[in-house]
């Protein structure tokens, strides 16, 4: 989060919400983004994680390092 909150992004932490909901909010130029953060590019999403993603209209990513996280809400 330090990551994207040095380049100006708003970030709320949201892990503990359950239910497949991404881990973090990040607004950035009146935008918002849902992020997913693995550990590990082996890492797998959990069913509920899956269906949240395919259910979802908005911005959303899976990222593993601050880099990918940096290039989901620069990029989108």
């Amino acid at each position: 989060t330090q990551a994207l909150e040095k380049i100006g992004c708003s970030v709320y932490d949201a892990s503990e919400f359950g239910g497949g909901f991404p881990d973090i909010v990040v607004g950035r130029a009146n935008k918002c983004w849902l992020l997913e953060i693995k550990s590990s590019p082996k890492a797998k999403l959990r069913p509920e994680q899956i269906e949240f993603r395919d259910s979802w209209n908005g911005n959303y990513a899976v990222v593993h390092t601050p880099m990918e996280a940096i290039k989901a809400v620069t990029n989108g």
